[in-house]
């Protein structure tokens, strides 16, 4: 009876332990089933969430996607960075003295360098370069793209929620139990935002507490870090813009006054030799960056299209080889683009006698006949912007991500973190600039405004003879009279803060008295806006309306004013961006001849219709589709601008805003019938339709 008994007894313990088994094994699944792996390797725990209050959990992630957006587009405008100057992002006046870019005169938009010299343009020695690129991981820090993300959510999703009131308006009460704090996961292919928020939510006499929420944004930011990172890297190790700009500079220079000075060239020739103004040659280096950089290319990319030369294979390979950039894996959906833009001023210098750059000549003989070595020494800093456009992110809609590298060149080559001169500076007190060497007579500058004909005080007088300059001293009451040092062929220089420079020859010899009278041309601050005037579709073709209209609200047009000075005078760009809407810009002008650009864009959607076109006779009739043409915020619609001349008086300058025109083709205004392919080109002709109405698209001034 006692044995039956105990078989019993164990028969229940076997039996309890099994029911505590299933428990545990049940519990177990039921927290496996309570996470959820919303992208591949990232799981979170999530909540079942009745259906009546699914408004709620509906209206707190419509939020966090609008808040985690903009965020992301911030980060896609501003290298990485919501906001460049909480992390010691500065944008200085000269694009090469900071680590960051202004991305456009007057613009709040600051974008950062991932690869730049961070010591002084003048450096010598150890020259030291640096990156602001930021991690991409939180557990790098508060830098890091993930940890800028989180923060932004935090602090702008109260503002979006708005105390939850399209929410009560529907008789939900929503109260919140505590604060908010996000994770955001930069994952494989997406960017996913988990939100913890608590919040009691009532319907009635039903109460429900919902404490996490999470969404994906569809776009492969890592990706597109991971190129960035890359073309930095490369940049950093390679110094593939360099050797790009220094290609161009060979390609373009020559003996020849309408090229760039050589590098290393020589010959018999008579004199006098060739000689070249050293801003012109500013000049065309900037317009030749402005041209070619942005033909540079990246392999196994999204946009990578081999270009054809003439005929031959040989010279095409040559010349792709040359402009491509190889990368160490595949980013077919990544479109990279780089760019210069002309108002972003670069550092140069060219061993040049001041402003005037001769070769070294040897003279053979009475006859003027010898020899000219053209040996020019370039040193060149320019900013490149490279925005990677991700055309498949955001469900199609688009993303992009922008930031600057910068090249260097010294001595003709890419600069390296050790750099000497090739020629010795001259000391910092030069025997020129010796009191005991200034044996001129007395040569009298007298320095007034161009506006008014006030006298100027503080313009500093500079000489320069050969290779070195003297500060000669600044005018009180509008005058200076000193003696100079004894140069033939020497130059004299006159800088005022805010009013451009200007340069004169004045060959000095001993106790020659001279005068002077220069006049300065004020710079002045102005607002501006921009106004368009449509080219318009219709049966006869493309015709000019003069009426005056404002952008479109997705339109934005970039303006660039270069001054055609007279010899002497210092070379002056400037310009801006203007969008519909906003505020008028901001610009700095000086009386004088300009050469007026314009580019405008629109970021809206609208299409060129495929279209069937057949070619040939009836009998041997060929048939074809040319394919849709889609415009949208990735893909923008050039949609017009201008190119003019234009002296602005000192009357025009007189006014408060200055109002530009641009030409319009209005393409989105066509019906879309009406579109056709051949309409993509009128963009190319702004420049013959801005002179032939070039009386109806002079600024005007309020």
């Amino acid at each position: 009876m006692t044995n039956k008994k105990r078989g019993q007894v164990t028969l229940f313990i076997i039996i309890g332990i099994i029911l505590l088994i299933g428990i545990i094994v049940i519990l177990s699944i039921s927290e496996q089933k309570s996470k959820e792996e919303i992208v591949p390797g990232v799981r979170i725990a999530t909540e079942d969430v009745p259906f009546e209050f699914q408004p709620v959990k509906v209206y707190v992630e419509s939020c966090i996607e609008d808040v985690a957006m903009d965020g992301l587009k911030r980060l896609g405008e501003r290298g990485g960075y919501i906001e460049p100057s909480n992390f010691g992002i500065a944008a200085p006046y000269n694009p090469t003295d900071g680590n960051g870019v202004r991305f456009s005169p007057g613009s709040e938009l600051i974008v950062p360098y991932w690869f730049y010299l961070k010591s002084d343009n003048l450096c010598i020695g150890t020259c030291e370069f640096s990156s602001e690129r930021p991690p991409l991981y939180r557990n790098e820090g508060e830098k890091s793209i993930e940890s800028q993300l989180d923060k932004y959510v935090n602090e702008k999703l109260a503002a979006c929620l708005d105390n939850f009131k399209p929410i009560e308006e529907k008789g939900i009460d929503v109260e919140p139990a505590g604060g908010i704090s996000t994770e955001t996961i930069v994952a494989e292919s997406d960017v996913v935002f988990v939100v913890s928020y608590p919040l009691k939510v009532r319907i009635g006499e039903t109460e429900e507490k919902l404490t996490q929420f999470f969404i994906k944004m569809p776009i492969n930011f890592k990706r597109i870090y991971n190129l960035a990172t890359h073309l930095a890297d490369l940049e950093a190790e390679d110094k593939y813009l360099e050797k790009d700009m220094l290609n161009l500079i060979v390609g373009f220079s020559g003996k020849d006054k309408d090229k760039l000075p050589p590098m290393a060239e020589s010959g018999l020739e008579f004199s006098p030799a060739l000689s070249w103004r050293k801003s012109k040659v500013k000049e065309d280096l900037v317009n030749i960056l402005s041209s070619y950089i942005q033909l540079l290319q990246v392999d196994g990319t999204y946009n990578y299209r081999p270009y054809a030369v003439g005929d031959s294979e040989l010279r095409s390979a040559l010349y792709n080889t040359g402009m491509t950039i190889p990368t160490n894996e595949s980013y077919a959906s990544l479109a990279p683009k780089f760019n210069y833009l002309g108002f972003w001023e670069p550092y140069f210098d060219l061993n040049c006698d001041g402003e005037i750059c001769r070769p070294e000549s040897l003279s053979i003989s009475i006859i003027q006949f010898g020899i000219q070595r053209y040996n020019f020494v370039y040193d060149l800093s320019f900013p490149v912007m490279v925005t990677i456009n991700d055309p498949f992110a955001l469900n199609n809609r688009g993303y992009d991500f922008r930031f600057f590298l910068e090249g260097n060149i010294r001595n003709n080559e890419p600069m390296r973190t050790e750099f000497r001169p090739l020629i010795s500076l001259p000391a910092e007190n030069s025997m020129l600039c010796d009191l005991d060497k200034r044996n001129s007579g007395n040569i009298k500058v007298t320095a007034r405004d161009a506006n008014n004909s006030a006298l100027l005080d503080d313009v500093n007088v500079a000489y320069t003879c050969g290779a070195e300059s003297c500060m000669i001293g600044p005018t009180e009451n509008g005058v200076l009279e000193d003696k100079f040092p004894i140069c033939l062929g020497g130059i004299v220089s006159y800088i005022k803060r805010d009013y451009l420079g200007k340069s004169q020859f004045l060959n000095t010899k001993i106790d020659k008295e001279e005068q002077r009278e220069i006049l300065l041309e004020p710079l002045t601050d102005k607002k501006f806006v921009v106004m368009k005037k449509k080219m318009k579709k219709g049966t006869g073709g493309w015709a000019f309306d003069n009426n005056a209209v404002s952008l479109d609200s997705k339109e934005e047009a970039i303006l660039s004013l270069t001054r055609i000075g007279e010899e002497g005078d210092e070379a002056y760009s400037a310009g801006g961006e203007y969008k519909a809407g906003g505020e008028p810009g901001d610009i700095r002008l000086a009386a004088g001849k300009y050469r007026i650009e314009i580019n405008m864009f629109l970021y809206d959607n609208f299409i060129i219709p495929s279209e069937e076109r057949c070619e040939g006779s009836f009998l041997s009739e060929e048939c074809y589709e040319l394919p849709q043409v889609a415009f949208n915020e990735t893909n923008p619609y050039p949609s017009g601008g201008l190119k003019l001349n234009y002296t602005f008086t000192n009357d025009d300058l007189s006014k408060d805003k200055i109002v530009f025109y641009a030409l319009n083709i209005d393409l989105k205004g066509t019906p879309q019938a009406n579109r056709k392919f051949e309409d993509i080109e009128e963009s190319t002709r702004i420049e013959e339709y801005s002179e032939q109405n070039k009386n109806l698209l002079t600024p005007s001034f309020e």
